[in-house]
């Protein structure tokens, strides 16, 4: 059992580590994407420099989706071994049922051998040794195991299973060509507290969020924009 639960958790962190990874990657995917489609616009952008773009955005997709499937297998492999962990605590939870109830039985069984043979040997004490014997005609085995249960159980219900989180589903909405867009016209709206910034402008970094937008000040007002649309001055 301590060895299913120890694969559980190094499972766990290295799902998690996945997670993280295959995250990244789309991060940079995307990133790569946006740069191929500004280069796009430019007048000045030469068939090299295009070329190269293309290539860079192509091996972080092959990355992206590499790190998936590496995610979606870990994923995988952990609901196998928590199921495992699961039955392996169940039938380790019944051997130790099956032994109390053995041991109230043995303990029982030798009291009242004890009592019964010290009855024939002194009338007198009998009366003492039935008080003995009636409070073990008493002993509900099923009673004192459930009675152990409620006191001492965890919950019905084991944890919840780590699932598959696609990276669109959540923050970032992806457009019809797969790429994500961030801030600006026509973009995904990240909430209320967007700022709307231009080619030019200079804001002050205050806070770097992980899943790519960024909080700044700009003039006194503070918002949040992609943090792929800003670069140092």
């Amino acid at each position: 059992m301590e060895k299913v639960h120890k694969m559980k958790v190094s499972l766990y962190k290295k799902t998690m580590e996945s997670k993280k990874s295959y995250e990244q990657k789309c991060r940079d995917a995307d990133e790569a994407e946006q740069a191929l489609e500004r280069l796009g616009t430019m007048a000045t952008a030469t068939p090299k420099q295009t070329e190269k773009a293309q290539n860079k955005a192509k091996q972080c997709r092959v990355a992206a989706t590499e790190a998936e499937k590496q995610y979606i297998s870990n994923v995988d492999q952990l609901d196998s071994v928590r199921q495992d962990w699961e039955s392996t605590h169940q039938s380790t939870c019944e051997v130790f049922q099956q032994q109390e109830e053995d041991r109230i039985n043995i303990l029982r069984n030798a009291l009242w051998v004890h009592c019964n043979q010290f009855s024939m040997q002194c009338v007198k004490d009998d009366e003492l040794y039935e008080e003995v014997r009636n409070s073990l005609e008493k002993c509900d085995i099923a009673a004192d195991i459930n009675n152990f249960i409620e006191l001492k159980q965890t919950g019905l219900s084991p944890p919840a299973p780590i699932v598959f989180e696609n990276y669109y589903d959540k923050d970032h909405p992806p457009n019809s060509n797969g790429s994500t867009r961030f801030g600006g016209a026509g973009a995904v709206m990240k909430s209320e507290e967007e700022l709307s910034i231009t080619t030019g402008d200079v804001v002050m970094v205050t806070e770097q969020c992980e899943d790519g937008w960024w909080r700044v000040e700009r003039n006194g007002q503070e918002g949040l924009v992609p943090g792929s649309y800003l670069g140092k001055a």
